[in-house]
């Protein structure tokens, strides 16, 4: 694997984190997710620890919790109109239960 190493300068490695973590295409990842995308092209020293302040300063990453992974697709199969939901991958099927319970109430609006 080849990868660009990155100079010692600061505004270019502020470049690359801000396009990184804010365009349209990567829509605010985890600094994890953000740093295992940015490694696979370019290295310098310090990267891990430059992605997690970077992601610990943006405003917005801080207003949104990160609680659900997965977005649970409900069909109603008698008006065939379609219900996005908010879960986890690891809700069991109790849970599961409960979340469409609490959201069917505003499937008719």
């Amino acid at each position: 694997v080849t990868r660009l190493v990155v100079p010692n300068d600061a505004s270019l490695r502020e470049a690359l984190l801000t396009e990184a973590h804010s365009s349209p295409f990567s829509i605010h990842p985890s600094s994890t997710k953000m740093y295992h995308d940015l490694k696979q092209h370019f290295w310098w020293s310090g990267m891990k620890r430059d992605v997690a302040t970077f992601v610990s300063k943006c405003l917005i990453c801080q207003q949104t919790q990160r609680r659900h992974d997965t977005i649970w697709v409900v069909v109603d199969r008698l008006t065939k109109s379609t219900h996005f939901l908010p879960i986890r991958k690891d809700y069991s099927v109790s849970r599961l239960a409960e979340a469409l319970l609490t959201e069917a109430h505003s499937f008719s609006r």
